[in-house]
């Protein structure tokens, strides 16, 4: 079997192309790799637990409410604030004053590739400072469904505030703190 002319320059035009449109992808994944070294990356997690304190084991248990935020990109940053966001159309923003306890970071906090910062309220505290975000969930017709779009985060110096789901022991907490009285 014999290739004539026209078959061979018609291949190697091909492959000519093949191999230009291999080297625009690898510039255009390089440029997106360089690029997301620079973005803000944080990973945020919220929950209720419980927390063991001294001068005993197990003598004194406390229901805390823990705010965490991991710096997962290459980029410094600094967590100025505790923010909550609520709504799907119409966001409703609220910040949060830290706590002074010994169980959390104080704020602002300067985080570095896999540093982490907690903020830890005992819920007593919490719920006194949520006062108006839980009248604000009261007064929702749809209450689950707030509950279910509300989302924790910190306001990041650099960047807009990052956010992140609830867990649900904290959300079904939300809900059941924001029923109204009857």
């Amino acid at each position: 079997m014999t290739i004539d002319r026209e078959t061979l320059d018609l291949l190697s035009a091909g492959a000519s192309w093949l191999s230009a449109l291999g080297t625009l992808a690898a510039v255009v994944v390089a440029l997106h790799l360089a690029r997301r070294d620079h973005e803000v990356r944080v990973r945020v997690h919220a929950s209720l637990g419980t927390v063991f304190l001294p001068p005993q084991p197990y003598d004194r248990q406390v229901r805390v409410v823990s705010i965490s935020a991991t710096n997962v990109g290459l980029r410094p940053l600094t967590l100025t604030a505790i923010y909550w966001r609520n709504g799907l159309f119409r966001k409703v923003h609220s910040e949060q004053r830290p706590p002074s306890n010994d169980l959390s970071a104080p704020l602002p906090a300067k985080l570095n590739y896999g540093d982490e910062a907690t903020v830890v309220f005992e819920l007593p505290e919490f719920e006194e400072g949520m006062a108006p975000l839980l009248e604000h969930l009261r007064n929702r017709k749809l209450r689950w469904l707030a509950c279910r779009r509300l989302r924790a985060g910190f306001c990041v110096s650099s960047a807009r505030p990052i956010f992140a789901r609830l867990e649900p022991s904290l959300r079904q907490w939300f809900y059941k703190a924001s029923k109204p009285a009857r």
